[in-house]
């Protein structure tokens, strides 16, 4: 059984700020872009949800960033 531990989404939501400030679109704009709700998305900036790699893909595209950079942000791959 996996632990279930406290969720810190803080470190890939600044890597996500940074990249929307970069382009100039706002949170709406992007999750538009990426095709997620703002609910969805709401979830992961309360830490009530983990960005899982789907969610993660979507943004990445929608920002204009390589997916590996929110993937190692989200804890969803190792560093490398």
């Amino acid at each position: 059984m996996r632990s279930v531990g406290v969720i810190d989404n803080s470190e890939v939501l600044l890597l996500i700020q940074r990249a929307r400030t970069q382009i100039g679109i706002t949170e709406y704009q992007m999750c538009k872009r990426a095709g997620i709700s703002q609910g969805a998305f709401s979830n992961v900036k309360m830490n009530r949800r983990r960005l899982h790699a789907d969610m993660a893909g979507n943004l990445a595209i929608a920002l204009g960033i390589p997916a590996v950079q929110l993937f190692e942000a989200a804890g969803i791959l190792p560093r490398s």
